[in-house]
């Protein structure tokens, strides 16, 4: 919360604008890197929840890279990657059969 003096200014206002709206700036270009990574992909999923999206068990996850064993949580794996082993074993799926 912004504090005021007891008798402000304009300058005093002015000032608690811009450093407000810098403020704001720097929020809006993290939320805009954050969405950009996660919608491309460029994070990492835990064994348990590519199993969960693979509909599979761990024990049934194929083999794909593993970036790194996490202590007790074992394996990581990249999205992307998932998604693109997902799309290569696709079957009877061909470019030419897309919408568009």
């Amino acid at each position: 919360m912004i504090e005021l003096k007891q008798y402000p200014t304009q300058e005093d206002f002015l000032d608690g604008i811009a450093r407000c709206t810098s403020l704001v700036q720097t929020a809006l270009g993290d939320i805009q890197y954050l969405a950009k990574r996660f919608s491309d992909g460029n994070y990492y999923m835990t064994e348990e929840q590519v199993a969960d999206y693979m509909k599979c068990t761990v024990d049934e996850i194929p083999k794909m890279t593993k970036y790194r064993a996490v202590w007790s949580r074992g394996y990581i794996y990249k999205k992307s990657e998932v998604d693109d082993y997902i799309e290569s074993k696709a079957v009877g799926k061909k470019k030419s059969d897309s919408l568009f």
